[in-house]
């Protein structure tokens, strides 16, 4: 089913993850413009969201936003912007900063209220609600993680894993 773009509207940081599907498949939400933007799959508009661009307040750090993801219950969207990581309601109202971040390499929010996102250094966790990141995956110099995801049970974290040295994510592998 193909989903146009308005005619304003630009993907924003396409080398990264632009779009998301919430759980129930009602909604999606891309990068566009150097925001979210978030479309009813009911309707034909798409709505910007306030406060998820750098020129809506958004701290200073890595250009644009990124990596936009939901909640498991699907009334947020967790989202990267200016060096934090980030959330807001579907509804709408103001984000609300997480955690301080780098450059996530993709991220999932599980069903126990914790989001799981890459970095140069490893796969880190936060609580849904804020707090301190803590390290669960350390890397070595040059490994890169993308796309954490918790497996059912909570015991097991999926993604790809590009060892030092490989020439493209082509390359990479995907590991438990």
């Amino acid at each position: 089913m193909p989903i146009p773009l308005g005619a304003e509207e630009r993907f924003s940081n396409t080398g990264r993850n632009a779009v998301a599907i919430s759980p129930d498949g009602s909604h999606i939400v891309y990068s566009a413009n150097d925001g979210l933007t978030l479309r009813p799959l009911d309707q034909l508009q798409a709505t910007p969201l306030a406060g998820t661009s750098e020129s809506d307040g958004g701290s200073v750090g890595i250009p644009g936003t990124r990596n936009p993801f939901f909640s498991p219950d699907g009334l947020w969207i967790g989202f990267q912007v200016g060096g934090q990581l980030k959330k807001v309601s579907i509804g709408g109202g103001a984000p609300v900063t997480l955690c301080e971040v780098d450059a996530p390499f993709g991220a999932s929010w599980g069903p126990d209220d914790t989001i799981l996102f890459g970095q140069t250094d490893g796969i880190w966790k936060v609580p849904g609600t804020s707090g301190t990141p803590e390290r669960l995956i350390a890397l070595e110099e040059g490994e890169l993680a993308h796309g954490p995801h918790m497996l059912p049970g909570g015991e097991w974290v999926l993604f790809t894993f590009a060892p030092s040295g490989i020439g493209s994510w082509d390359d990479a592998q995907i590991v438990i």
